[in-house]
């Protein structure tokens, strides 16, 4: 789980930009604690990450370096071919169902 979440902190940050770690934490439904040490985790491991303090301040992945992590994974790849079925994405709480969650972290790579 957490290896996704890196994962996820990752993709996210090159899709936005700057966030901050409560958007992170929000965006991934974690604490914001749980996000700080996953930010961590990943300068030590020699992700080039940026912390701003501040006003306007937040996390960012240094001179716009891009990493690429978009392999799909089955579960993945399995819920974007759920969605394209006419009706299938009514009631399905993003997140909330392996599908959702499966559904929420491949949109994050497609974007990536």
């Amino acid at each position: 789980m957490r290896a996704d979440r890196l994962v996820a902190i990752v993709l996210l940050l090159q899709t936005h930009g700057r966030m901050t770690a409560p958007e992170l934490a929000g965006r991934l439904e974690v604490s914001e604690r749980t996000v700080r040490r996953d930010l961590d985790a990943l300068c030590v491991a020699g992700v080039p990450l940026y912390a701003q303090r501040g006003h306007g301040g937040g996390w960012t992945l240094l001179g716009g370096n891009r990493i690429d992590l978009s392999g799909l994974t089955a579960a993945e790849a399995e819920a974007l071919f759920t969605v394209t079925a006419p009706g299938n994405v009514a009631g399905m709480g993003a997140g909330g169902t392996a599908v959702g969650a499966g559904l929420d972290a491949a949109l994050r790579k497609v974007l990536a």
